[in-house]
């Protein structure tokens, strides 16, 4: 009885070990998602950001030249793009 009961035992702690493991890379999966959408987020903010003030720019709000396509491009790229 006592050998039967240890068997199982030992194979309910590998089940729960397996189960953890797959808790924690599907968690891990999650994170890795939820850092890749904040950055695309963050990306398209800033490139929206960029454009409305490139627009301004354009209008003569500030009396500067606009932005060129390219500039834009470097910030975005050194900014998270």
């Amino acid at each position: 009885m006592s050998l039967v009961f240890r068997a199982s035992s030992v194979n309910v702690n590998q089940e729960l070990q397996t189960s953890l493991h797959h808790l924690y890379l599907f968690s891990m999966d999650l994170f890795s998602f939820k850092l890749e959408l904040t950055m695309e987020v963050f990306s398209m903010n800033l490139f929206i950001g960029m454009e409305l003030l490139n627009r301004k720019l354009l209008s003569g709000f500030t009396g500067t030249r606009p932005l060129k396509m390219k500039h834009m491009r470097s910030l975005v790229a050194i900014w998270g793009g």
